[in-house]
């Protein structure tokens, strides 16, 4: 693992060629916005001040575009390095303001089960008014919750980021749970 804590500039320290794009689920009791974007402007625009908010960024390369999500929820400069690092380790860390979770998503080929897995970080960010998710693909992981959202599945759009965060962290452990129960069929 790089240490990117010897350094004073953001810089993304993976491989994976996928451009940014930024996914935001804004909401509120009554309602619901999604909009998909590669401007973190235009996100930040398009956010509920009274409403929960929760950014998506998928593809870690453009490393301005995550700082200026960062930068405006105040999240901190070793964490937005700590996002920018794809083999950072599994860790919660409580800054005070929110609270950030690294966890791992497993993947492999459907059309060829025995091929190795892949591994993936998860950076969960919870706030008092926003939840920021940041991966290095673009493939839907989190769709399920967003639809869920929509259609307000067990009154979801009542509830506190805390719970959104709990569906996030859920939606990670079944998933691995599902590939680590099929590695032996």
């Amino acid at each position: 693992m790089k240490n990117n804590l010897l350094s004073e500039t953001l810089a993304y320290s993976g491989k994976n060629a996928a451009v940014t794009q930024l996914h935001l689920c804004a909401y509120t009791r009554q309602t619901t916005k999604s909009i998909t974007s590669d401007d973190p402007k235009k996100i930040l625009s398009e956010t509920i001040p009274e409403g929960i908010n929760w950014i998506r960024v998928a593809g870690l390369r453009n490393a301005e575009t995550i700082k200026a999500i960062c930068d405006h929820f105040a999240i901190s400069f070793l964490t937005v390095q700590d996002i920018l690092n794809p083999l950072h380790q599994t860790k919660v860390e409580d800054n005070g303001h929110h609270l950030m979770s690294v966890m791992r998503i497993f993947r492999n080929d459907a059309a060829d089960p025995f091929k190795e897995f892949s591994e993936e970080n998860v950076y969960l960010i919870l706030g008092e008014n926003f939840v920021l998710t940041f991966m290095d693909s673009d493939d839907g992981f989190f769709d399920g919750v967003a639809d869920a959202i929509r259609n307000d599945v067990f009154k979801i759009r009542s509830r506190r980021t805390d719970y959104l965060l709990s569906v996030l962290l859920n939606s990670i452990i079944a998933d691995n749970v599902s590939k680590a129960m099929h590695i032996d069929d």
